[in-house]
């Protein structure tokens, strides 16, 4: 059976009421914006932000330049270098380069590292105007948001 007009014109009513009562609601509630450069989000625990190397109790990287994460890497965003000092079997690290515009943060680094010595930050503003400095030495550096 059809609605008749009046049904209609009823149930449109009914719509718009709906509508701005849920629309009023809103008015009385506090806002939830942030005051974004001087307020910033609270991060998930689980968050997987720009990768960064650990360093030990004496304050030296944990890195043992295996070079686990730098062939697990699906993007090719990490490149290391390495060298044996003379006198000794174990390699060194000498430079650990991380590109933050090929990384897709996939986290296969972290859980490839069998000294835990790479793990993700919680930091998510990682955008640059310029290419270049979107890759990073860690090993000198220690981390991006060491501002």
């Amino acid at each position: 059976m059809k609605a008749s007009y009046f049904e209609k014109v009823k149930i449109g009513i009914d719509t718009i009421v709906k509508g701005l009562l849920l629309s009023f609601s809103y008015l009385l509630k506090k806002p939830s914006t942030l005051q974004y450069p001087h307020e910033k989000k609270v991060i998930a625990e689980r968050y997987r932000g720009s990768i960064r190397l650990k360093k030990n109790e004496a304050g030296e990287l944990k890195c043992i330049a295996c070079g686990n994460c730098e062939r697990i890497c699906p993007a090719s965003a990490i490149k290391m270098t390495t060298f044996t000092p003379e006198g000794e079997k174990k390699k060194k690290l000498s430079e650990y380069y991380v590109d933050l515009g090929l990384c897709i943060y996939c986290g296969l680094c972290v859980d490839s590292c069998p000294v835990d010595a790479i793990e993700h930050s919680n930091v998510y503003e990682v955008s640059e105007v310029e290419k270049d400095k979107l890759v990073l030495r860690l090993d000198v550096l220690g981390e991006k948001d060491a501002k």
